[in-house]
């Protein structure tokens, strides 16, 4: 699998960017709303500030490893954070996978950013030859986040027990 990840990334209305250990104050909501975190059974018992400066750190980690990870994804016109969406290396079955990952202020919701993220990374890894195609790892629960898949061409292909949550992955060719 070839390896090329970068930011800056654009579509009519969102923009792209690496985490920076500064953006903890902007995901500490994220980690209070449980509407946000209800699939989320990777995160130790921390502190919602705790969590935020976890996750981003697992971000920089990924970045430093050339296992991809999450960026923020923000608005174009005014650059104000809405969420979170990223390529990211999975390892399903025993086989390395590329995924497209999503997560979103609560207030950002419903206005169709995770979509238009999650293309954006589509594209990008596609265009760059990244993988034959890309996974969604999505709990069987998380009905948002099966139809953000559907709506880029995701298909449901398999359930399965992944990091010991009850799991769908999603896969798209990008061929």
């Amino acid at each position: 699998m070839r390896y090329l990840y970068e930011d800056q990334l654009y579509s009519d209305r969102l923009c792209t960017r690496f985490l920076r250990p500064e953006d903890m104050e902007t995901w500490e909501p994220f980690f209070k709303n449980k509407l946000c975190t209800q699939f989320l059974s990777n995160f130790p018992d921390l502190s919602p500030m705790e969590k935020a400066k976890h996750m981003i750190d697992k971000q920089l980690e990924r970045y430093d490893q050339k296992r991809y990870g999450l960026q923020v994804i923000s608005n174009r016109i005014d650059n104000k954070p809405l969420g979170l969406c990223g390529l990211l290396l999975q390892q399903v079955d025993d086989i390395v996978e590329l995924e497209v990952g999503y997560h979103f202020l609560y207030q950002h919701w419903g206005f169709g950013y995770a979509t238009e993220a999650a293309s954006i990374m589509i594209e990008y890894a596609r265009k760059n030859k990244l993988a034959d195609s890309l996974i969604s790892v999505i709990d069987l629960l998380n009905y948002k986040s099966q139809a953000v898949a559907e709506r880029n061409g995701f298909v449901r292909e398999k359930e399965l027990l992944y990091l010991g949550d009850e799991v769908y992955i999603y896969r798209k060719s990008l061929l």
